[in-house]
């Protein structure tokens, strides 16, 4: 696709166009893993037969009991004030006088919105023009809802912060998406670089208010990589690469990120920014390289992109371009319009000039107006805000280049003042929590009302006069002065909308903090209009939406040694025993991801999250079933032999396949290290793991047991007393029956097939959007032309 230069006024009014593109990429793509993840899983997890149903769930939401009977009439005024309760698509359901059950609609709501995710990536790489904005808006508003609708139902399988934070980075892409005019996508692009920066603080504040042992003395590496959740076979490798020094500097540059250099993603010069968000994106590699957390890596990648601006991403790019052998940001394809060499042309043949009516004045513009002074990256202060030259931008030039660097030295000032070299020559923490909240106390308050009250209006308004210069520079001169004015005022009164929204919803954003920073400097520090107004979008955005929540990642390290600091992973093993009780010997159930056989390697599963996997890690982390009862709920489904559950473990290889449910389960609990950083007695020793016995989670239960159906019932699940697998909660029809059978295929399917469906239908989706809302690039539409032309 060829590329107008820097110098057009096209490039210089769209000057975060290319790094809006990026975000919803890459935003789409987190989307599209999770839907898809969430399938693959969905009849195991939250099937009418599943550990965790969503009906169940419903039912006890909708009647605060056991399956309160009799249900009232469905009908459109008990399904708002449920969606009200409750937000979620799966109370459509009952609107179908019983032809579709929950599932049915759970199910069509993961298949939909992996479609939507792939026609969202698909328009964010081809790109859009405003005309497809409000067509984009809308996919972008219906991912949310379908998100949202799983979310709310998903109970303690969808409890992550990351799935937090697809809501909350999905709800302010709606606005992204919208924002298809020249200079509109920086509020939201200010939006998304407060979010990268209240999410990297807050994980990086809570470890030190923590008075963790392990992050005050550096040592915290020393434990993460064998006993996080999910660890890669790189875990490994690295763990026994690194020295101890090594660790403690690996500890002291995650601190670093997470706390000084988080606040230069919200500083005012994009130098300072660009720094912060290559030093993050680079973090966020390192972590994804020896830890699976799904798509929270890309995710955070992507809100950290936001503070990047179209030259930054271009320099990044051609520097991984040049190493490749390939060419210089400056060198100009054969295709693109080289506005330079134009100002230097005195004489130019008709043939010469684009096709287009708007490009071809643009161009004499340029041939025949005086050559302006640039400053950094080729690209004025004055354009950057959307002004023509004077002192102002060539004063904001200066003082970018001159502070800049200072806030970047500044912040790595900070960062090497928060340790030190204690008495024995280790490297540790020099502040605590009470140095930490003083900071914080003074700082981000700060930094809040700057945002909102300085970066926030001055983007509103450097848009605004950014769409005017292009406006005026693509309007005829016989156009008429009045129609002029009307879409002066009109652009006008946009501004002042998607400020005040994105004020609104900054609010809502920013109030978390309060839980970190201490004398309630925050609150005094967001924006307000009034009492009502704020109750009403904390409630709808905050409560219902869920935009707006605090985050908190690795507060405390897990797995070390009570007394001597050992790597002690704690971890369940679910075994069952397939004779009667006399008889037969106790088998390991092996689960598909997380560490069991002491002989085998770890995997590589992001962004695909195994979410019964992580829970088990969860689980383990407490002392007692009944705390989790999901896990005694589990226990039942596999001693019921339940198909859809068992698909979510791994078969054990000395049964038959499939292998029949066994007669009685229990779960003990062991401590995990890597091979070599543990041994001793009773120590089982593989080539990848060590682990311990240390007790008895859960005692031997069989179906015959009359306290593990009471406790069943008593959380409202259904006894297995009907065959494994059978559903009789639906009428049939021959409609619904066609919708299952499909439902029922897309389940069967390999995932690399159902994904292929998704993409193959969510790219023919965007292509048709495209085609009705004429939302062609301008670019695209100015080769058009000029191929129009050159035919005639």
């Amino acid at each position: 696709m060829p590329a107008v230069v820097a110098s057009s006024p096209a490039a210089r009014t769209r000057a975060h166009a290319d790094v809006r593109r990026l975000v919803l990429f890459l935003v789409a793509l987190c989307y599209l893993s999770s839907f898809a993840s969430l399938h693959r899983q969905y009849r195991g997890l939250f099937g009418t037969n599943g550990v965790s149903p969503v009906v169940a769930f419903l039912d006890r939401v909708s009647f605060g009991a056991k399956g309160a009977d009799p249900r009232p009439t469905p009908s459109w005024s008990t399904l708002r004030e449920r969606v009200w309760t409750l937000p979620t698509l799966a109370w459509t359901h009952e609107l179908s006088g019983g032809y579709a059950r929950v599932d049915d609609v759970m199910e069509i709501l993961l298949l939909v919105g992996a479609v939507l995710s792939a026609a969202a990536a698909t328009t964010a790489a081809r790109g859009s023009g405003s005309g497809g904005a409000a067509a984009d808006a809308w996919v972008w508003a219906a991912m949310f809802a379908a998100y949202l609708s799983v979310f709310n139902v998903g109970q303690t399988f969808l409890s992550f912060q990351w799935d937090v934070l697809l809501l909350e980075v999905g709800f302010v892409c709606v606005l992204l998406a919208a924002a298809g005019r020249p200079g509109s996508e920086t509020l939201p692009l200010w939006l998304l670089r407060f979010v990268a920066f209240k999410l990297m603080l807050m994980s990086g504040a809570v470890k030190i208010q923590a008075d963790c042992p392990t992050w005050s003395n550096l040592t915290a590496l020393r434990y993460h990589f064998a006993t996080q959740p999910l660890p890669t076979p790189l875990a490994k490798a690295v763990a026994d690469a690194s020295s101890d020094l090594v660790s403690r500097l690996g500890v002291a540059v995650c601190l670093a990120v997470e706390g000084p250099i988080a606040f230069l993603l919200v500083a005012p010069f994009r130098g300072a920014r660009a720094f912060a968000a290559v030093a993050q994106i680079a973090f966020q590699v390192a972590i994804a390289l020896t830890g699976n957390y799904a798509f929270f890596n890309a995710l955070t990648a992507a809100l950290c992109a936001s503070a990047l601006d179209d030259d930054a991403l271009k320099r990044l790019v051609f520097f991984w371009r040049r190493r490749a052998g390939g060419k210089e940001p400056d060198e100009k394809d054969d295709d693109e319009l080289d506005f330079e060499a134009l100002e230097k042309k005195v004489v130019m043949h008709h043939d010469d000039l684009p096709a287009n009516v708007n490009d071809r004045r643009e161009t004499l513009e340029v041939m025949f107006s005086p050559k302006k002074k640039k400053g950094a990256g080729g690209v004025s202060g004055g354009e950057r805000f959307g002004g023509g030259g004077g002192a102002w931008p060539r004063r904001w030039d200066a003082a970018e280049r001159a502070l800049s660097p200072l806030l970047v030295a500044a912040a790595v000032v900070a960062s090497v003042a928060m340790f030190r070299v204690d008495d024995r020559g280790d490297l540790t923490l020099a502040i605590g929590a009470r140095e930490t909240n003083r900071f914080l106390a003074v700082v981000v308050p700060v930094v809040v009302f700057g945002v909102w009250t300085l970066a926030l209006p001055v983007s509103a308004a450097s848009g605004l006069i950014a769409r005017r210069r292009l406006r005026r520079s693509s309007t005829s001169s016989s156009s008429s002065s009045s129609s002029s004015r009307v879409a002066a005022i009109y652009e006008a009164i946009v501004a002042i909308v998607a400020l005040v929204l994105a004020t609104v919803v900054f609010g809502v954003l920013a109030r978390p903090f309060a839980s970190i920073v201490p004398g309630g400097g925050v609150e005094r520090a967001l924006p307000s209009f009034g009492g009502r107004v704020d109750d009403a979008a904390r409630t709808t955005l905050s409560e219902k939406l869920r935009v707006g929540s605090g985050y908190g990642l690795f507060r405390r390290m897990t797995g070390v040694g009570d007394g001597d600091g050992r790597v002690a992973r704690p971890e369940l093993v679910v075994e069952g025993k397939w004779g009667d009780s006399g008889g037969g010997e106790w088998r390991a159930i092996e689960f598909r991801y997380k560490p069991g056989n002491v002989s085998e390697a770890p995997k590589f599963v992001a962004p695909h999250q195994p979410r019964l996997d992580w829970q088990m890690w969860f689980a383990a982390l407490g002392h007692r079933a009944h705390h989790d009862p999901w896990l005694v709920h589990l226990v039942t489904k596999l001693l019921a032999g339940e198909p859809d559950v068992v698909k979510l473990l791994r078969t054990t290889s000395s049964l038959p396949t499939p292998p029949p449910p066994p007669k009685f389960i229990r779960v003990r609990k062991y401590e995990y290290a890597f091979s070599g950083d543990g041994g001793g007695r009773d120590v089982d020793v593989g080539t990848w793991w060590t682990r311990k016995h240390v007790g008895e989670y859960l005692s031997p239960l069989s179906l015959e047991s009359k306290d593990l159906r009471a406790f069943v019932e008593s959380h409202g699940w259904r006894w297995p007393v009907a065959a494994p697998g059978a559903r009789t909660d639906a009428r049939d029809d021959d409609a619904s029956n066609v919708v299952r059978a499909a439902l029922e295929l897309a389940n069967a399917s390999p995932p690399i097939v159902v994904v292929a469906f998704a993409v193959a239908a969510g790219v023919s989706l965007a292509l048709g959007l495209k085609w009705i809302t004429g939302g062609s690039t301008r670019e695209e539409r100015r080769r058009h032309g000029e191929e129009k032309a050159k035919t005639e």
